[in-house]
């Protein structure tokens, strides 16, 4: 009772029983051998399959599971049935080709399986029994096959026995088998499956019955087609297979991120929210988050949370784990990392006291802003002011007439804010207060310097360096004297006017004492300004106790090198543009050693007259009886190849008749020069005339008087 496997399942699939078919009994095939019993007669060779090829026969057939086998027999005649005509000992093969045959005769051939007790002279010649098989050292004959000669053109057929249809299987190792059959044609010469709908085929172990091994790697539901191809070459159409389930056991951890919801990964406060997010097939229902390493504090999953950072700036992580419905959970945690910022900005700033008065109309503020993270922003009233690489920052500040509130905010990446907010009170009818000496933000090497400068009218100065409390300078006629002792560094000098009215007038001084840095000023301007000029002079004074000094001034993308003569230096620096001129002026020794000053110079636009690029074309004088008035249509053209760009208005000067003002119809005067000419504005601030373009119907009225109506067209923009 060998089957050759010891499968149930491919035991199963080698018998038609009742399970195939309700007319039939059942096989009781157990108990079953576990191996081959080689004491045993040899059993009939299996899978024999024969093809006719011209004038040949091409036999096959399965290996013998004997472990004793020693070679096959094959028999063949045109006579049917036993004995046959021929026969021939082929060896230990599994294969033999008959050759010279007559294809217009039909041919039986068989083939039989012998053992190693096998003897040839056994067989008595003088009986038609074959000795060696009565004693069962040669098997009976396998499958005794009638070939016709005629040309096999029918496809063999394949079924998968094993999984059966709708099973559900719960390993990852799956031994599929089955078995094929060609009837009476050329025979099976290979079965191949698929597993993925016929896309890719794989070739499987047997022909007859086969069984193909396959290591599933994830669940679902699979479908299995089968075909096997005949010696012929004809190939098997697959049915539609067998579909079955595989669920394998869910080994692998949930996948998953973490994140704090934080502007630019900084946090001023250690209350954040998390954002989370897990998945896995069996489904995500726990996690477990933690500031450190590890966790032991499990919760119901959540796709956001509040979290506690602990305490202490710097960078600070979350680590999260996830388990999944079947206990899974990732090894390695889920990390998100963010830094803690809970300290303000330090801000320094060197400028007039908070409630100073000043009758400068420009306030320079300059100071140190600085952060263990680095400073976002800074700004001066809502103006962004760039600071410098160490630290520092300078700006002027245009004042208004009165009391002016500068707040200064120094803002970092977590959001922290430090300010500044004092009040500054511009007063131009206070004294007049002018500072000599020394230049604003000047430097020198001298920890004694003398402040001087004068006054307008009767009044006490004081001079405060610093944190010390403020002293009363000498006073000459109407100038004064004060010799401030320096700190080492940065010193800021106020000096404070008093008339016998009390109005108060203040002016600042940054003086930098170094000893070793060449001494570098400015004398013109002495400190920030405003002009109407299209350039200024700049003047200076340097000196150095030891080397020589070599003087670059550098203001927008211009740089200058003036010579130094006799310790002072001076360059024209062009405002072509009404803008905001920072220039720094810098002095360095021989050694190395250097000083800077900076002078920021606001340039005001004014009114230019652009007649002459400008042409002017005038209406002959008209009637208008509905209002009894004179008027005349004016048109300003632009000749020029570039547009002209605005503000632009026109005057009308030395009309013989005056305008009239108050019609619905016409322009209407927007203003009055300081002359008491009246303009109308023609193009704001941003618009333009474009090249060869020009403005027209500029209607102007003039009063209804019996004189010749004479007057002029004056063009300007504001520049």
């Amino acid at each position: 009772n060998w089957w050759g496997t010891t499968v149930e399942s491919e035991i199963q699939a080698k018998i038609y029983d009742w399970t195939d078919d309700g007319a039939k009994g059942i096989v009781n095939y157990a108990p079953y051998l576990a191996a081959p019993d080689t004491t045993a007669p040899i059993s009939p060779s299996a899978g024999f399959n024969a093809t006719i090829i011209d004038t040949d026969i091409v036999l096959s057939w399965d290996a013998n599971p004997e472990s004793d086998l020693a070679g096959y027999k094959v028999y063949w005649g045109t006579d049917a049935g036993y004995p046959h005509t021929n026969s021939v000992d082929v060896g230990n093969v599994t294969n033999y080709t008959l050759t010279g045959i007559d294809p217009t005769k039909v041919y039986h051939v068989a083939v039989t399986a012998y053992d190693r007790d096998y003897n040839p002279a056994n067989d008595d010649p003088d009986t038609t029994i074959n000795e060696n098989q009565t004693n069962g050292n040669e098997s009976w004959f396998a499958e005794l096959t009638v070939m016709a000669p005629s040309i096999d053109t029918t496809p063999p057929k394949s079924e998968v026995a094993f999984p059966y249809n709708w099973a559900f299987i719960y390993d990852s190792i799956v031994t599929i088998s089955g078995a094929a059959n060609d009837d009476t044609g050329s025979g099976v010469k290979s079965v191949e499956i698929s597993i993925d709908g016929g896309t890719k085929w794989v070739a499987v172990n047997g022909t007859s019955s086969w069984q193909y091994t396959w290591n599933v790697t994830s669940s679902g539901v699979y479908t299995i087609l089968s075909r096997a191809t005949d010696n012929a070459s004809n190939v098997e159409v697959p049915s539609t297979g067998v579909t079955f389930t595989v669920s394998l056991p869910d080994l692998v951890a949930p996948t998953g991120s973490i994140a704090i919801l934080a502007a630019d990964n900084y946090t001023k406060t250690t209350a954040v929210p998390l954002a989370l997010a897990a998945n896995d097939p069996s489904g995500v229902t726990q996690m477990c988050i933690s500031n450190t390493e590890t966790c032991a504090d499990w919760q119901p999953l959540a796709q956001s949370l509040p979290w506690q950072l602990t305490n202490g700036d710097g960078l600070k992580t979350v680590n999260v784990w996830y388990r999944d419905t079947l206990g899974n959970t990732n090894s390695q945690p889920y990390s998100a990392g963010i830094t803690l910022d809970a300290t303000s900005p330090g801000l320094s700033i060197s400028a007039l006291a908070n409630g100073a008065f000043t009758n400068n109309g420009t306030l320079n503020i300059s100071g140190t802003a600085a952060d263990n993270y680095g400073v976002k922003e800074l700004t001066i009233n809502g103006f962004a002011v760039a600071i410098n690489t160490d630290n520092t920052f300078s700006h002027a500040l245009p004042l208004a007439v009165g009391a002016n509130t500068v707040t200064t905010l120094a803002s970092d990446n977590a959001g922290n804010q430090t300010s500044d907010t004092r009040t500054i009170t511009y007063d131009p009818t206070g004294p007049v207060l002018t500072i000599s000496m020394p230049a604003d933000n000047s430097k020198t090497n001298k920890s004694f310097i003398d402040v001087t400068g004068t006054i307008d009218e009767n009044a006490s100065v004081t001079v405060k360096v610093n944190t010390y409390a403020p002293e009363l300078a000498s006073i000459t006629d109407n100038t004064f004297t004060y010799a401030a002792n320096l700190n080492a560094g940065s010193n800021t000098i106020e000096v404070t006017a008093t008339d016998l009215a009390q109005n108060e007038s203040s002016a600042k001084r940054t003086v930098t004492y170094d000893a070793q840095a060449p001494n570098l000023a400015i004398t013109e301007p002495a400190q920030d300004i405003t002009t109407t000029q299209g350039s200024i002079l700049l003047k200076g004074a340097v000196s150095d106790a030891l080397s020589a000094v070599t003087v670059t001034i550098a203001t927008n993308d211009q740089t200058f090198t003036p010579p130094v003569t006799d310790g002072m230096f001076e360059q024209t620096i062009l405002l072509p543009e009404a803008k905001s001129y920072p220039i720094t002026v810098t002095a360095t020794d021989e050694a190395g050693n250097s000083s800077t000053v900076q002078r920021n110079v606001i340039r005001q636009a004014i009114w230019n007259d652009i007649t002459p690029q400008t042409t002017v074309t005038k209406s002959s004088t008209l009637y208008d009886r509905t209002n009894n008035c004179y008027y005349v249509l004016l048109k300003v053209t632009n000749p020029a190849a570039t547009a002209l760009t605005g503000s632009l208005r026109m005057i009308i000067t030395t009309p013989s008749i005056p305008l009239k003002t108050n019609l619905s119809v016409g322009l209407k005067p927007d203003g009055y020069t300081s002359a008491g000419e009246p303009y109308f504005n023609i193009v704001p601030q941003g618009g333009s005339i474009t090249a060869g373009g020009s403005l027209s119907n500029l209607r102007v009225n003039f009063e209804m008087q019996r004189v010749p109506l004479t007057y002029g067209v004056r063009v300007e923009q504001y520049k």
